[in-house]
């Protein structure tokens, strides 16, 4: 009978930098998986003297193919679900599958170790499979603490960050990993205990132990050294830390304690904090684009600007430069390209001091509007669309009137229609004459300012919201429905380029996923009172009106028309 053969195995060594995974990658070289040559590894550093062993082409590789995604190593949010099935990352799909038969054809036992697989973990899943490679995984847990605190000695990330980074680059591991061959090893038991917690992963990846082991114990014992690990944190100190960081850990903690990761209560735990991701605070709003690091303040305060475009070059190269032309950065500016083919994305590409995201495919204006708020963590975001031109001091008197007013939701002054008069003297007077004007309740869906912790406890915006664009209208309504403050502002003023709808329909959206009429007949609301309904809107915008005109002569949002302003 003829034998059968056997597969060749990969190891994957998962963790989130400064998880002490390049000591555990070194034992498990040790046990027999063949790693590379000396010269395809990454070289010690200061940061790390006995070595990374991590080959440099793998390393490569992922940066690069992060860059493509929009992403860095830092990132703290999880990628779009089935982006390597994307068209986009084919090429990169059949450039690993050529790196793993290139380096590891001739080696029935190989592993290979970056922190970056964390959230690229599904791309190797789908090429060792279409190679017929048994995958299984050791995955490297350190108090989130330590690693924070060394993220903060080694690269100057701030801690909340870091704990961001932590959770999140943890969390995509988890979920990617499900149902594959898991090992998971607490770092600081590695290296106070390193033969008994080796000898467990042996076991349970069926790894050949040594029959000697002298030769082992002399080389652990040449780099495993106390000396180098410069923080360990009890887990009474995590307590200060997010209930999501503890619940976390408290679930890797007990998968330790088994050679073969949990299914029930590991799972259920995985699913609930991804599915509940966004609804935790601040700590998980890093950045993605580590490129700019640089805070930008107004006032001491964090304002960043952010727009989703997709094959609006004219539009989106107007609205740069009226940013640029009220004093706003490109460090300030976040913009998500959405698979344009117009050139959009060329034109992006030659503003390297813009933080410039890109989707593999069009995903949508609420998606674009997701990671732009995720990259920018700043404590005041405008959400702006590319049609839209800001007067002079635009920042500023949003700002000032949403601290003086404690609004958390604000939006300007608009016009819209024919752009044939002098912008900037005319936006300068609008607002000397309409400083004392405002509507609360309200917001334009075009442009609004948002306080971070509306994004805490409301979430982001929703990407199943349909119909197209009246993602923001959403967001407005489960703002108020959590008890914030929304208001339109003449202390500041912009013209829209395109249509908005009427004003009794913004900012008043009572169901997500329909709009005004489908959400009354989902209530079963019958003739009567939708009409009431309808009558009361169109009332107040009337009413808003009226106010408006009598003491100011304008009113806050104006349509120019041949040649003349007509009050909405």
């Amino acid at each position: 009978m003829k034998a059968v053969e056997k597969k060749p195995r990969a190891i994957c060594i998962l963790g989130v930098h400064r998880s002490g995974t390049s000591t555990v990658t070194r034992a498990v070289n040790l046990l027999g998986a063949y790693l590379g040559q000396n010269a395809d590894l990454m070289p010690p550093t200061l940061a790390n003297p006995e070595g990374y062993w991590e080959r440099l082409d793998i390393y490569r590789f992922h940066e690069r193919l992060l860059e493509k995604l929009g992403r860095t190593w830092s990132t703290a949010a999880p990628l779009p679900d089935q982006w390597q099935l994307a068209g986009e990352i084919r090429p990169y799909r059949e450039e690993l599958k050529a790196l793993v038969r290139a380096n590891f054809a001739d080696h029935p036992l190989w592993a290979w170790k970056d922190p970056r697989t964390c959230i690229l973990l599904p791309l190797w899943r789908a090429v060792l499979e279409e190679l017929g490679i048994e995958l299984s995984c050791v995955f490297v847990v350190r108090n989130p603490l330590d690693v924070a605190n060394s993220l903060r000695t080694r690269d100057r990330i701030p801690l909340h960050q870091a704990f961001g980074i932590w959770f999140s680059q943890n969390l995509a591991a988890l979920k990617d990993a499900a149902d594959l061959p898991t090992v998971f090893l607490a770092y600081d038991q590695f290296l106070e205990s390193w033969e008994t917690e080796l000898r467990r992963c042996a076991v349970a990846l069926a790894l050949e132990w040594p029959a000697d082991v002298q030769p082992l114990k002399q080389v652990m014992g040449s780099f495993i050294r106390p000396d180098l690990r410069h923080s360990k944190s009890s887990a009474k100190r995590l307590q200060s830390a997010s209930l999501a960081i503890q619940t976390l850990y408290s679930v890797l903690s007990e998968a330790i304690a088994h050679p073969i990761a949990p299914e029930d209560r590991l799972r259920d735990t995985v699913t609930r904090l991804f599915s509940d991701f966004y609804d935790f605070d601040s700590n998980f709003q890093s950045r993605l684009d580590q490129r700019s690091v640089t805070k930008v303040t107004c006032s001491s305060r964090h304002v960043a600007f952010v727009l989703s475009v997709c094959n609006q070059l004219d539009a989106t190269v107007r609205c740069l430069e009226s940013l640029a032309r009220v004093g706003v950065s490109d460090s300030e500016i976040v913009v998500l390209d959405n698979a344009s083919t117009d050139g959009t994305r060329e034109f992006l590409a030659g503003r390297s001091s813009l933080r410039v995201l890109s989707n593999c495919a069009n995903l949508g204006q609420s998606a674009g509007w997701n990671r732009c708020v995720q990259a920018a963590g700043a404590t005041w975001t405008v959400i702006l669309t590319p049609e839209v031109i800001l007067g002079p001091g635009f920042r500023e008197g949003l700002i000032h009137f949403a601290e003086t007013e404690r609004c958390d939701l604000v939006s300007p002054a608009i016009g819209e229609g024919d752009l044939d008069y002098e912008f900037s003297e005319f936006a300068e007077m609008f607002v000397k004459t309409m400083e004392r004007a405002c509507r609360y309740g309200m917001a334009w869906n075009c442009l609004f300012m948002v306080h971070r912790r509306a994004f805490v406890r409301v979430g982001l915006f929703d990407p199943g919201v349909q119909p197209a664009g009246v993602e923001a209208e959403d967001f407005f309504r489960r703002a108020r429905a959590a008890g914030f403050r929304l208001a339109t502002t003449g202390r500041a003023y912009l013209h829209y380029c395109g249509v908005m709808p009427p004003s009794h329909l913004l900012g008043r959206m009572e169901q997500p996923n329909c709009d005004h009429g489908e959400s009354r007949k989902a209530r079963c609301l019958t003739w009567l009172p939708r009409c009431s309904k309808d009558l009361y809107d169109k009332a107040q915008s009337a009413l808003w009106r009226f106010n408006e005109r009598w003491h100011f002569g304008k009113t806050l949002k104006m349509k120019r028309f041949q040649g003349r302003w007509h009050f909405a």
